[in-house]
Parts: C-alpha cells; structure tokens; sequence
C-alpha cells in the first residue's frame, strides 16, 4: 500500500491511499501529473481519495525552454 500527497488545480492540498492490487493494473510511472479516479473519504476535515485507476498524462513540450544539465 502506498500513501501519495497531491495538490489539485485549485492549490489545495489532499492524500492518496493506493492498495496493491490497484497498483498492479495502473502503476506509478515516474514523475509526472496523473489523471486520478477514486473514492472521496474525510477524516478529521481532511480529504484522502482511495485510487481506483490512474494515468500519467503526457506533457506538452515548450521549445521556447532550452534545457542542459546546468539548469536541471
């Protein structure tokens, strides 16, 4: 079982449970956003979303960036 602490679009903070046999079929793949789909639990007016699928979602690249390994 994992425990994730995430930040929605708003800037608020909240936690992720994943169990193992969710993690087997859609497992972490590095950084990144994820697309989340879960159960929505309060405990003591905190928020923790049990995760029943994800999905990384692909980044869109700026080529106005230039990255090297000085800037990394």
């Amino acid at each position: 079982m994992f425990f994730g602490t995430c930040i929605d679009a708003e800037g608020e903070y909240f936690d992720t449970a994943h169990f193992p046999n969710c993690l087997e079929q859609y497992p972490f793949q590095g950084g990144g956003c994820y697309l989340l789909l879960g159960s929505v639990e309060v405990d003591f007016h905190f928020p923790t979303i049990t995760i029943h699928k994800m999905a990384k979602m692909p980044f869109i690249p700026d080529h106005n960036i230039r990255w090297t390994k000085k800037n990394l």
